[in-house]
Order: structure tokens, then C-alpha cells, then sequence
């Protein structure tokens, strides 16, 4: 049943990011097509330097993978993708659970009361892990978990119409901010669309309009596709299927240059030469308490399978880049920046003081 939750009036915004950092001009994530130490070229040093042992009474054949989202999610696809490839690997049958509900805090608070062993990842993304640890009292702590691998390169947001819409382009899409009159959406509260749409409503000084919070990419794109609403704010590449199979268009993405996925398209930047873009991560990570041999030897065994070509391609079938593998160092560098632009954006949205 699908849950939604109207806000209505003009989102008093007063967004001004200057910070250098994340997803934006610095290397720690670059607009989609460029350059990003996501993409890093240490990625052979970063598996040499692990342990090729399997720690001594760990238990391969019973590992379990929470994702904080739904079936069928961005996160749940790409969570899928690595376990099936690490598990043939590993020789072993890796069962993927997922534990979607406020905003990925269901299955985050799971992960964290669950045994500290390599037999438990969770999946990390923005939402359990940037903003809702801001908004609310939880009952996990992020700095009890420990990234170890980045499973995709970023993934950014876009603003998505039907195809056919009366929006067929930056400057209609614009013409219809400053109208006031215009219904949108974005999947979860306070997600990579929420902040994404924050940021862009702000650029172009958009009037009074709705917003329509939805419970997932699918719920999310299903309202595009029924005309419930004007646009959606989504990631780059569940909208690119969507554009590739004719049914959705892009008529803005929220980048500092021109989409390598959608290059005729327009971007925020070209408006607002102080734009930093937020984007979307998603991240393996065992608990800090899990034994350093056995986070480790799981560590290198996904690394191993995200390098290779099955994976890869599996990631380009889904509307991802190819990437390199990041050493732990590395990662947790990258989550520290991206974390530092979350927070300035809510900041100036007035979500958190």
C-alpha cells in the first residue's frame, strides 16, 4: 500500500553552499562524467594489502546482507548484485534481507543490535546514514560501524517528467517553479531527492508549491508515470532505464556540468555557479566490533568481486559507470566529505539547527 506524505506551501529555503567538498568541485565526488576519487586508482593496493586467509572458525556459509530499503530499490539492486557476486566467490549462499521503514532506520537499527561478526553487512546510503542520524534520536550510531568497501560510483539527482508532459525542458520546468503552481516528488524524507529538490527549488526561487514524499524509487517513479505529479527529483540512473525505454525525461539534472548520461540536457550549474550537488552512496560496512581478521578477509573478498568484469558490467546494466575499488583510507575520507555537504545543505533548508 503505498504511503505517502503531502507537505504543502512554498519550503523556505536559504541555500547558499560555498563549501568546496564532496560531491561537488572537489575530487572527493565529481559530477557524473568527470573524474571522482571514487574511481580510484589504487584499488590493486587495496586488495594486496589484506589478508588472502580466511580467518580461523569463521563461519562462510551463513552471511547475511540487511539493506535498509525496499525490493527492487537503487540500494537493493546494487546490494543484490555485489552478494551474488561475492558469493560465487566465496562459494557461499549470502541471503540479502531487507528491512525498509523510516527513512532506512528500520533496518540500520537491526544491523547495529546484531552480532559484530563478518557474517553481518549492511548496506549504508544516505538517508540511515548522512541524514537521519541529524533529524532524529536514533538507537544506533553510526560511528559504531565500519565501512570497508564502496559498492557503485555516486549516483545524482535529476529532475524527471513523463514523457509527453507540458515540461519538456529546463526553461518550462523553471517557467513552472516560479509559477507556484506545481506538485513534486522524491522517495524517503530527507533522502539524496529530498535534498536534492531542496537545492534546486532554491536556485531558481521557486513559488508556493506541494511536495509529495513517497516510499521508494518505485512507489516514486509510478507517480511520474501516472501523472500524479509534475516531476520527480530521483537518482540519475533508475531515471536513465525510464529515458532509455522512452517512457520518462530529463529536463534538468542537479550537477555543476552537463549529465554524461543526459549531455543535451541542462544542469543546475550553468544557473548557479556556486551549486554543489549533493549525491548518492552506497557503501558496505560491518559493525567496529566485529574481529579486525574476519572484517577484513570479507572486506577483501567483495573487493575482489566488485573488480571483476560480471560485476561491472552488472553495474553498467543498471545505469552505472564502471569504478575502481577504494582502499578503506580512502572511503572513509569520501563519507566524512559528503557528510560535511548533507549537513551544510539541511543547514540552510532550516531541517536542522
Amino acid at each position: 500500500m503505498k504511503t505517502k506524505k503531502m507537505l504543502s506551501g512554498l519550503l523556505c529555503l536559504s541555500l547558499c553552499l560555498s563549501m568546496l567538498c564532496g560531491c561537488g568541485k572537489q575530487a572527493a565526488s565529481a559530477p557524473s562524467g568527470e573524474a571522482s576519487s571514487a574511481e580510484n586508482t589504487s584499488g590493486a593496493s587495496a586488495l594486496e594489502e589484506q589478508s588472502a586467509e580466511m580467518p580461523v572458525g569463521f563461519d562462510k556459509a551463513n552471511i547475511n546482507w540487511i539493506v535498509p530499503a525496499a525490493a527492487g530499490s537503487a540500494v537493493d539492486l546494487v546490494t543484490r548484485g555485489a552478494a551474488d557476486a561475492v558469493g560465487k566467490d566465496m562459494g557461499t549462499n549470502i541471503v540479502v534481507e531487507n528491512l525498509a521503514g523510516a527513512s532506512q532506520t528500520v533496518g540500520a537499527a537491526e544491523f547495529s543490535i546484531r552480532e559484530a561478526s563478518g557474517r553481518n553487512i549492511l548496506t549504508m546510503a544516505n538517508a540511515c546514514y548522512f541524514t537521519q542520524p541529524l533529524l532524529n534520536d536514533l538507537t544506533y550510531n553510526i560511528t559504531d560501524w565500519r565501512p570497508i568497501c564502496n559498492l557503485a560510483p555516486p549516483s545524482y539527482c535529476c529532475v524527471a517528467v513523463k514523457t509527453g508532459s507540458e515540461l519538456t525542458d529546463a526553461e518550462t520546468w523553471i517557467e513552472k517553479l516560479k509559477s507556484g503552481n506545481f506538485t513534486y516528488g522524491f522517495a524517503n524524507s530527507a533522502s539524496i531527492g529530498h535534498l536534492a529538490a531542496l537545492q534546486a527549488l532554491e536556485a531558481f526561487g521557486a513559488g508556493e508549491g506541494t511536495a509529495v514524499v513517497y516510499n521508494g524509487s518505485p512507489e516514486l517513479t509510478a507517480a511520474v508515470l501516472s501523472g500524479e505529479i509534475d516531476f520527480a527529483v530521483m537518482e540519475d540512473n533508475v531515471l536513465l532505464n525510464y529515458v532509455q525505454s522512452g517512457e520518462m525525461a530529463a529536463v534538468m539534472t542537479c550537477t555543476t556540468e552537463p549529465h554524461a548520461y543526459f549531455p543535451d540536457v541542462a544542469c543546475i550549474g550553468e544557473y548557479d555557479a556556486q551549486f554543489v550537488p549533493i549525491c548518492g552512496v552506497k557503501c558496505a560496512a560491518v559493525l567496529q566490533d566485529t574481529p579486525p581478521a574476519e572484517a577484513e578477509w570479507v572486506q577483501r573478498q567483495l573487493n575482489q568481486a566488485l573488480a571483476s568484469d560480471s560485476y561491472q558490467e552488472y553495474l553498467e546494466s543498471n545505469g552505472y559507470s564502471r569504478m575502481e575499488i577504494m582502499t578503506e583510507e580512502d572511503l572513509t575520507a569520501w563519507l566524512a566529505d559528503l557528510s560535511a555537504v548533507a549537513k551544510d545543505v539541511m543547514q540552510k533548508a532550516k531541517l536542522i539547527g
